[in-house]
């Protein structure tokens, strides 16, 4: 993680995963992940999901890290 990653935006990200991390096992799945596109009303097929995690897992496990989420919030699009 970079040093120009500031505390508050750290917390918020850390807050966002703990809220998706339903399991409590360190890792984001696709299941946890339609969970929450599910609530916004945006379900999402299991190959949209494993697709947008795909695009940030940086470990190729099929799942996302709270380091792979501050990634994607720092990404500058």
């Amino acid at each position: 993680m970079s040093a120009a990653v500031s505390e508050q935006l750290l917390a918020k990200v850390q807050r966002i995963f703990d809220l998706l991390d339903k399991d409590k096992s360190g890792l984001i799945d696709s299941e946890e992940l339609g969970l929450m596109f599910q609530q916004l009303g945006q379900p999402k097929s299991e190959e949209e999901l494993k697709e947008l995690i795909s695009v940030i897992d940086e470990e190729n496990t099929g799942q996302i890290t709270f380091s792979s989420l501050v990634k994607l919030f720092t990404l500058d699009l």
